[in-house]
């Protein structure tokens, strides 16, 4: 019993990692102008980590994790001592039971990765902020702008919104960085000088003209978050040294908690705005945010590992005795 099988390895480390992430708590208190935040993981938090403007401290309760440590071990090895003493000559438990986490971590990807499709507009990751996609090579306009509905399209209008505060908004919060994307990707390469001119209103009507419904996410009853956009549009060259025109937009809620993030460009000729690329992405406020791929995998992968695996071992064991007795 003491010398342990590759499977008791494989069961150890699937009841250590179910048992750190299920029981785990998390909580915030404030306190004298500052706030602390407290993650605990295992049973009764035997490790927490605690972090504040100030201090970081990891806390572990020795003796109580070292006794659950060698009680997860006990456990691991003689379930895999049980299934391998019914199974050994009919089956290999350790193939099943890899096979199985297997499976299921391979569905949990594909799951994560439709749902975040589906809810947040992108597989994995939010599409970078990369001057390359806007493909400009200089800017002559620039402006915060902010577009309205009226009866028959869109008004736009620009907005004082300084450009180095949508920075600092971004390095401050990289989540909520969503219209502030594309003065954003124009600093870091450099192609947003200190002063530019305001876009004129041909440009604007330009921008306005963009918004059509076909372009928009539909919102759902009871929501309009297309009614006012905001964002930045810059006005410029592209690579071919063609007049262009790019937006970043945010709206206002689509459905509860959830807003759309448009990003546009077009080029300018003398029939119009011409779209040549666009995308959008959303993002909660008080909802789902952070919950992204990764998050949905993690989750998916420990619900059905922790289904799985018991199913799979007691499957195991009922079709060696099945095949045994026949």
């Amino acid at each position: 019993m003491a010398r342990p099988t590759t499977l008791t390895l494989v069961l150890y480390l699937v009841v250590i990692t179910l048992a750190a992430v299920w029981p785990s708590r998390y909580h915030e208190t404030w306190s004298s102008g500052e706030t602390t935040s407290t993650w605990s993981f295992l049973p009764g938090g035997l490790v927490s980590v605690t972090e504040s403007h100030s201090a970081h401290n990891v806390g572990v309760r020795w003796g109580w994790l070292v006794a659950f440590l060698v009680t997860a071990y006990v456990f691991a090895r003689c379930t895999a001592a049980f299934v391998e003493r019914a199974t050994h000559t009919v089956l290999s438990p350790l193939r099943w039971l890899l096979s199985s986490i297997a499976t299921t971590v391979l569905i949990a990807a594909i799951l994560a990765a439709a749902w975040s499709r589906s809810y947040w507009g992108y597989w994995f990751t939010r599409p970078a902020a990369d001057a390359s996609w806007w493909s400009f090579d200089g800017v002559d306009a620039f402006s915060a702008v902010l577009c309205q509905r009226e009866v028959g399209g869109y008004r736009c209008e620009v907005q004082e919104w300084p450009v180095a505060k949508a920075l600092e908004h971004c390095s401050v919060d990289e989540y909520e960085c969503t219209a502030e994307r594309l003065p954003l990707a124009l600093a870091t390469s450099r192609l947003l000088p200190s002063a530019l001119p305001a876009l004129n209103r041909s440009q604007l009507s330009s921008v306005a003209s963009l918004l059509q419904p076909s372009n928009l996410e539909r919102s759902e009853k009871r929501y309009d978050g297309n009614r006012v956009l905001g964002g930045f549009a810059a006005f410029g060259r592209s690579k071919r040294g063609e007049p262009q025109l790019a937006l970043a937009l945010s709206g206002g809620e689509i459905s509860n908690d959830h807003h759309p993030s448009y990003e546009f460009v077009a080029q300018l000729t003398p029939h119009g705005a011409h779209l040549v690329r666009h995308r959008k992405f959303f993002y909660d406020i008080a909802g789902m945010e952070g919950f992204e791929f990764s998050g949905g995998f993690i989750a998916l992968s420990l619900i059905g590992i922790s289904l799985g695996v018991p199913l799979t071992l007691g499957a195991m064991v009922t079709v060696a005795l099945r095949r045994s007795s026949s």
